[in-house]
């Protein structure tokens, strides 16, 4: 938010979202939870999910199956998705 102008969470997704996808992984962690969330962008559990699995394998961190993440709407096969979709990154 810059001074005297209003917030736009919309606007400051878009470009997260292109933070992120350029493997800044601050980026991924904030869109991650952005998603499941719902803020900035349309609520989306797995998106959320495989952003925030993507963050935490670039800082080697292990990323729980949380009851949590499973209880925004995530079923198991969404999350083996999510982990299928990020194999190919390395710690």
């Amino acid at each position: 938010q810059g001074d005297g102008l209003p917030s736009d969470p919309r606007q400051a997704g878009y470009w997260l979202e292109k933070a992120a996808k350029q493997d800044v992984s601050a980026a991924q962690f904030r869109m991650g939870m952005n998603y499941l969330r719902g803020v900035g962008v349309e609520r989306d559990a797995w998106r959320g999910y495989r952003y925030l699995l993507q963050a935490s394998l670039k800082v080697g961190v292990s990323l729980n199956d949380s009851q949590e993440l499973v209880c925004i709407g995530l079923n198991s096969e969404q999350i083996q998705q999510a982990r299928l979709s990020t194999r190919h990154l390395k710690l």
